[in-house]
């Protein structure tokens, strides 16, 4: 384990936007000493903030038993012209990132576009016929009063957001082409976990409980892509930071460091403000 508070290891190189980040992280810390305490242990990791494109390492890969049923497909629904080159803009992306590849598949789902309240659009595809033939994942994800009972009570909180976080999971080889989607100009499939697809909550939730181990409910809790630390004190906290960072970032998990909070005394988690003294 890598200890940043002693000053033994040298803290990797960074790129200059993984610095930028990390005081970003500190600067509501207006104690000098654990401002600085702080942001030598995330500089540790610094590679978890960084922007490069890196493959989740995991045994677990999200499956699509589809049983025997033939493959489904669908038509693309129609786009106006910018909307087209919008969807073209986002399949460029994923391309250029490994996400999606060029397919011959025999299965389809069509592409919608959701508007967003900032007038941005969400990429997202359509699904509905593949998970409908999809055999149901029953794997359980905690419940809202389970989680916020356990992060009662506790004075210091990090909440830390996976980026992208379907787009981290791997997809078993021979299930990817059912992933396949078309637009009016093309047929791709996706490498990893895609939005939309049933089963993909379940599957991600499996991954991070499998990652995180013994130390889920001990002072780390996992809903999907959102993980919260939580300690008693600041030195506690110190500990409990230098457990997960490292996992995460052995098994090359990426953060989104917009949605990331570090070493606060109050948080919100799902619609709900938590302090020491109040949920």
């Amino acid at each position: 384990m890598k200890n940043a508070s002693d000053g033994s290891e040298k803290a990797p190189s960074m790129s200059e936007q993984s610095r930028e980040v990390i005081k970003s992280l500190t600067d509501h810390l207006t104690d000098s000493s654990e401002n600085s305490t702080i942001a030598s242990v995330l500089e540790q990791y610094g590679s978890l903030f960084d922007t490069t494109t890196r493959k989740v390492i995991t045994p677990i890969h999200h499956v699509i038993d589809t049983g025997n049923h033939s493959p489904v497909s669908a038509r693309p629904y129609f786009k106006t012209v910018q909307q087209r080159k919008d969807i073209q803009q986002e399949i460029d992306k994923m391309l250029n990132n490994g996400i999606i590849i060029p397919s011959h598949a025999p299965w389809s789902s069509p592409v919608i576009l959701l508007k967003k309240p900032n007038g941005e659009f969400r990429f997202i595809v359509h699904y509905r016929k593949l998970n409908a033939i999809t055999r149901k994942d029953s794997y359980p994800q905690p419940t809202t009063e389970e989680l916020l009972q356990r992060l009662g009570g506790h004075k210091w909180f990090t909440k830390l957001d996976l980026k992208s976080g379907y787009f981290q999971i791997p997809i078993q080889d021979c299930d990817k082409e059912k992933t396949a989607f078309c637009t009016q100009d093309g047929l791709y499939q996706f490498e990893i976990l895609s939005m939309g697809l049933m089963n993909a909550p379940p599957t991600f939730q499996r991954v991070m409980n499998s990652i995180i181990g013994y130390k889920r409910w001990d002072f780390v809790v996992v809903y999907l892509d959102d993980i919260i630390i939580f300690s008693n004190s600041l030195e506690e906290h110190l500990k409990h930071l230098n457990e997960i960072l490292p996992t995460l970032d052995q098994h090359q998990f990426q953060l989104n460091h917009k949605k990331c909070i570090v070493a606060v005394q109050q948080v919100e988690f799902l619609s709900h403000i938590i302090t020491c003294d109040s949920i």
